[in-house]
């Protein structure tokens, strides 16, 4: 059921108007003449609410009723200059093309038990259930965006199936919404910018929880939780946090983020990865930060951890990537830098294992570079191997709890007087023979 308030845009107006103007008397003209004073009156009274409206720059508002009719949103075209207000759960793809100043709310029963979602089974390939393009100004307020019923997509950026997705310079707001399922579940793409506010989460993806591409921006500003499918995932890369292609994520308030898996939540699947010239910015916050999983960088790429953040998992930095990280607590996966990567530590804590990974954990290889200021590390036994022209640099008050270093050549490796509990530190250079 859908019901139009007595608010209205200009050029609806400039419809109302010539018709009220030019309008032929009614074949009774002359007779029940009160009656018509009335409806005469009745219109311009209308009129007037409509013109204070537009006075007071007051939209239009439109209730739409799914709880009898799942489709009541469906085949709508969507108007600019709008509150949409949902009861219910409504059935998608709703598209939102080259509009703007749009606000699609809850009915603000104190429950998030509004919003739109994929039925399963639809006979075309939906993109999301709720997909934008060309529209700024969109607001998203206590609903459900769900597809749940679509986790199981190849991985394919122009078939994979969202709860939201926006493209080509659109803006939303956000607050107070729960993104559900879809293999990317929060896709944000070509110079679209998404802001994440108090109440937001995203879960039960299959591919990427927030996934910025193709100069694409997202930013929160209160603490997320991003949690994708464990166990269930037919993805082998799945993320938590995505962003290539010149695009950027900042997580300026803290929260929770893990990656979906195929395999157990032990594996530490990739839930960082940032590649192809883009950044992620880990901000520091009074609200603390989780990140339950690797973080990656590659390419030409950054991810910059500011302070208060927790890494379950590894870090790894290749392929000109760069990974920076102030008061980081990380333990749980081996640490790597090379093909002419860099990562640096500044104040952190660090615990790779030695169990899972035999090998050495923290490695510098192929002209990979690693540098430690003030930095405690624990190997646990293990080695600080440096191989393939890399390069380690140890400075500050930092501590290796007598970790051993293993590297090729002496010229590799500089530590400064005041590092703490350097282990042995075994050079092997080889001379090639002359021919």
């Amino acid at each position: 059921m859908i019901s139009s308030k007595a608010l209205t845009t200009v050029g609806a107006l400039a419809i109302i108007l010539p018709g009220l103007a030019t309008a032929a008397p009614p074949d009774n003209a002359g007779k029940g003449k009160p009656a018509r004073e009335i409806a005469v009156k009745e219109r311009f009274e209308a009129m007037e609410q409509r013109l204070l409206a537009l006075e007071s720059g007051l939209p239009n508002q439109v209730e739409i009723d799914c709880t009898d009719d799942s489709n009541a949103f469906l085949g709508m075209t969507v108007q600019s200059n709008t509150i949409y207000t949902l009861s219910g759960m409504c059935n998608g793809p709703i598209w939102i093309n080259n509009r703007h100043d749009i606000v699609i709310q809850g009915d603000n029963s104190g429950v998030k038990d509004d919003g739109v979602q994929l039925p399963p089974g639809l006979p075309e390939h939906p993109r999301g259930a709720l997909a934008l393009s060309q529209s700024p100004g969109i607001r998203l307020d206590n609903l459900v965006l769900s597809a749940d019923h679509y986790v199981s997509q190849s991985y394919a950026f122009g078939d994979n199936v969202a709860s939201l997705i926006a493209t080509d310079q659109s803006r939303i707001e956000v607050e107070n919404v729960d993104f559900v399922g879809g293999d990317f579940s929060v896709e944000i793409s070509n110079g679209s910018q998404l802001d994440l506010y108090q109440g937001v989460t995203v879960t039960g993806y299959n591919r990427a929880g927030l996934s910025a591409f193709d100069h694409g921006l997202i930013k929160t500003h209160a603490d997320i939780g991003v949690s994708g499918i464990v166990g269930l995932s037919t993805d082998v890369y799945p993320y938590a946090i995505q962003a290539i292609g010149n695009s950027l994520v900042e997580i300026t308030a803290g929260g929770s983020f893990s990656g979906a898996s195929g395999q157990d939540v032990d594996e530490y699947p990739t839930a960082v990865w940032s590649g192809d010239n883009s950044t992620i910015h880990f901000a520091n916050s009074s609200n603390p930060t989780t990140v339950n999983g690797s973080i990656e960088s590659a390419y030409s790429s950054m991810v910059r951890i500011s302070g208060n953040l927790t890494l379950n998992g590894a870090l790894a930095s290749y392929h000109r990537g760069y990974i920076r990280a102030t008061d980081l607590t990380q333990s749980g996966g081996p640490i790597y830098a090379g093909d002419a990567a860099t990562i640096r530590f500044e104040s952190s804590m660090l615990t790779p294992p030695n169990g899972e990974f035999p090998w050495a954990t923290l490695d510098i290889y192929r002209q990979g570079n690693l540098r430690m200021n003030d930095t405690q590390v624990n190997l646990n036994g293990n080695t600080i191997d440096v191989s393939g022209f890399g390069f380690l640099n140890l400075r500050g008050n930092s501590n290796l709890n007598f970790a051993n270093i293993s590297c090729h050549d002496p010229n590799q490796i500089s530590i400064r007087p005041e590092v703490q509990n350097v282990g042995d530190v075994s050079c092997f250079y080889y001379e090639f023979p002359a021919e």
